[in-house]
C-alpha cells in the first residue's frame, strides 16, 4: 500500500529520490512529468482566466481530461470511450454557463450541441476521405469522438480553429522527427495529444484566436 506521504505530486518523487519507498525500483519518469504538466496547465488557466470562475472551473476540468487522454493515447494508442463520452456529457451539461459558447443560456446550449455535431461529422468526413484516398485509416475512432466532445466545450468555431492548430502542430512535430530519422513517412503518430493541445490553446486564447475566424 502507498502511504499518503508517498503520493504527494512531485514532492514525494523528489523526497524518495525517484525510487519506490518499498522495493527501491526507479519510478518511471512519466509520473512526475505528468504531475508537473498538470500543475503547469492549471497555473496557465488560472493566470489567463482567474477572474472568471466559469472559465477557471471548466478550464481546469478540460485540462485534466485532455492530459489524461493524451497520456493514454501516447502509451496505448487508444482514447477510451468512457473518457471521450464523459467529456462530451460534461460539455453539454455545463454549456449553460460556458461563456465561450455564447451570451445567453439558450444560445450556449444550442452552440454546444452544434459544436459537438460539427466536430464529430468533420472528423468522420476526414477519416472516410483518408480511408478512400490512402486505403488505410487516417484517423482513429477515438479522435473522431474526442473532437465531438471538444465541440461541446468549444462550439463550432472552436472546432475549426482547434483542427487547424492541432494539424499544424502535428505536421511540425512529424517533420522534425523525420528530419532526425526517428520515424518514417509510414510511421503512426497518435493525433489525440495534438487535438488536446489545439483545444487547450483555443481555450486559453479564444478571444484572440476568434479573430482568425471572424464569421
Amino acid at each position: 500500500m502507498i502511504r499518503w506521504k508517498e503520493n504527494v505530486p512531485l514532492l514525494s518523487y523528489l523526497l524518495l529520490r525517484g525510487r519506490c519507498a518499498h522495493c527501491r525500483k526507479p519510478i518511471p519518469w512519466r509520473y512526475p512529468a505528468t504531475e508537473l504538466a498538470c500543475a503547469a496547465l492549471f497555473a496557465a488557466v488560472f493566470l489567463e482566466h482567474g477572474r472568471d470562475w466559469r472559465l477557471l472551473i471548466l478550464g481546469g476540468l478540460l485540462s485534466f481530461a485532455l492530459l489524461v487522454m493524451s497520456m493514454i493515447d501516447i502509451e496505448h494508442r487508444i482514447i477510451p470511450n468512457a473518457l471521450s463520452v464523459g467529456l462530451f456529457l460534461a460539455g453539454i451539461g455545463t454549456s449553460w454557463f460556458n461563456p465561450i459558447l455564447g451570451p445567453t443560456f439558450h444560445s450556449r446550449v444550442l452552440f454546444s450541441i452544434v459544436g459537438a455535431g460539427t466536430g464529430f461529422l468533420l472528423m468522420l468526413s476526414i477519416a472516410l476521405a483518408g480511408k478512400w484516398i490512402w486505403g488505410k485509416d487516417a484517423l482513429g475512432g477515438g479522435d473522431i469522438k474526442l473532437m465531438g466532445a471538444l465541440g461541446a466545450f468549444l462550439g463550432w468555431k472552436g472546432v475549426f480553429i482547434t483542427l487547424f492548430l492541432s494539424s499544424f502542430a502535428g505536421t511540425i512535430f512529424a517533420i522534425s522527427l523525420m528530419a532526425l530519422r526517428r520515424i518514417s513517412r509510414r510511421s503512426y503518430l497518435p493525433f489525440g495529444p495534438f487535438l488536446a493541445l489545439g483545444a487547450w490553446c483555443y481555450w486559453l486564447g479564444f478571444d484572440r484566436l476568434n479573430v482568425l475566424w471572424p464569421f
